[in-house]
This record gives C-alpha cells, sequence and structure tokens, in this order.
C-alpha cells in the first residue's frame, strides 16, 4: 500500500472522531488514554512507515488512543498526522503509551485452563495436559504487548522454571510453554500456522514464527515457521 494512501487512511481515522465529537487536537485530555499495541513488522510495514514505533524482532510496538465518544468506546493508532497536531515526539508517545499500558492494563499470566472461557483463539488446547499458560491483561484486548512490560520475561522465566517458549496466538494474547514439553518445535509451527490460518481474524494475526526465550533478560530467539 501506497504511503499517500495511508496517510490519505489515517486522515481518515482522524476525520470520524471529531465528526463524532472528538476533540483531536486536545493532547492533555487524551494522553491517559494511550497504550501500547504490539503488531508484525512485515505484514505492516506501510503503515509503520508514517507511525512512532520500536522494532522487537519481526514485531513493532506502537501506541494507540483510547476514546470515550457518544458512540462508546473506540481507540485509533497514534500515526505521524497526530504527532504534528499534538506536537509530541514519537519517543514521548511510545514511552507514555507504555506507562499507561503497565499501570492501566497490568499483566495477566496464568495456566491456559484458567482463562475465562470464549476469549482464547486456541480453547481447544484447554482440554490438553501440556502446560499452557497465557499472557494477556485484564480487558483481553491487544494484550499480547504485555510481554513487553519491563519484568515480563522475568516473572514468566521464574514461573516456569527455565527456558520456555512464546505463541503468537494472536494480537490479543500469547501462549506460553516450557522448553522441555514434549512436542517438537515443527508441531508448535504447524499449530500456529493452522490456527492464524483458519481461526484467528486476518486483522488479528501476530505472527506465525514462534520464538524460544532463554533466559530471562535477553531477548527471545525466532524460531521461523517459513
Amino acid at each position: 500500500m501506497k504511503k499517500e494512501k495511508i496517510e490519505y487512511e489515517a486522515a481518515g481515522v482522524i476525520q470520524a472522531f471529531e465528526n463524532i465529537g472528538v476533540d483531536i487536537t486536545d493532547y492533555d485530555n487524551l494522553r491517559d488514554g494511550l497504550f501500547i499495541e504490539l503488531i508484525n513488522y512485515e505484514r505492516n510495514e506501510s503503515l509503520l512507515s508514517i507511525t512512532p514505533h520500536y522494532r522487537l524482532s519481526d514485531l513493532a510496538v506502537v501506541a494507540r488512543c483510547g476514546l470515550d465518544t457518544e458512540c462508546g468506546y473506540g481507540s485509533m493508532l497514534v500515526t505521524d498526522p497526530l504527532l504534528e497536531i499534538w506536537n509530541v515526539t514519537p519517543e514521548d508517545i511510545l514511552k507514555e503509551a507504555k506507562e499507561n499500558s503497565e499501570l492501566r492494563y497490568p499483566l495477566v499470566f496464568d495456566r491456559l485452563d484458567n482463562f475465562v472461557a470464549g476469549f482464547s483463539p486456541l480453547p481447544e488446547l484447554e482440554e490438553m495436559e501440556f502446560p499452557f499458560y497465557y499472557v494477556t491483561n485484564p480487558c483481553y484486548k491487544y494484550g499480547a504487548a504485555a510481554i513487553v512490560y519491563p519484568g515480563s520475561l522475568e516473572r514468566i522465566y521464574e514461573k516456569m522454571g527455565g527456558a520456555f517458549y512464546i505463541i503468537p496466538s494472536s494480537i490479543n494474547e500469547m501462549l506460553i510453554l516450557p522448553e522441555d514439553i514434549e512436542m517438537s518445535e515443527q508441531v508448535l509451527l504447524d499449530m500456529i500456522r493452522d490456527v492464524n490460518d483458519n481461526v484467528v481474524p486476518k486483522d488479528e494475526v501476530l505472527s506465525y514464527n514462534l520464538y524460544l526465550c532463554k533466559k530471562a533478560d535477553c531477548e527471545p530467539e525466532i524460531i521461523t515457521g517459513f
């Protein structure tokens, strides 16, 4: 998608919120609604050309702004046109969005069999004997980003008792498995591909790759699916 078209669509989103009574120019009133989202880098490369972000392996962290409108609650991606209106730097936006997320949408990390029924795109896993865990936030929306909060990997590493796999379930949650699980990496990759292709909505697909976190204080290693 051409950059000009992306910019046009971004401007259209801003106009749509203004049309329902949101004062987009009032940054001080909107900044508390900032939060982060984790998306796939390659699948969104054109969009990221006009979007404040930082890259993590094959993923990117972006900022969204939650808004209460006369039509209910919604959110919009923070793009460069918004930064110009607000006169705020990309670094400041991402920093504030991350801090807000940690405070307002803290990490939720628990066994999958304790997951609220109906939220997970992998409900069949609840019947398996393998020790699946999930990572999300209290809203179960855009919760995959919780894994990048400071201390999240360390907490998971401690709970799993060592190295662990990260399955990119969707933009809303991650699944966690201990490295010593009796499932091959290829089986896990096949499962990721099957679920992405047949279960997860296209706009919520996070990645087709598998990740291995060998240490608590280092970036997870990518295990490529294709």
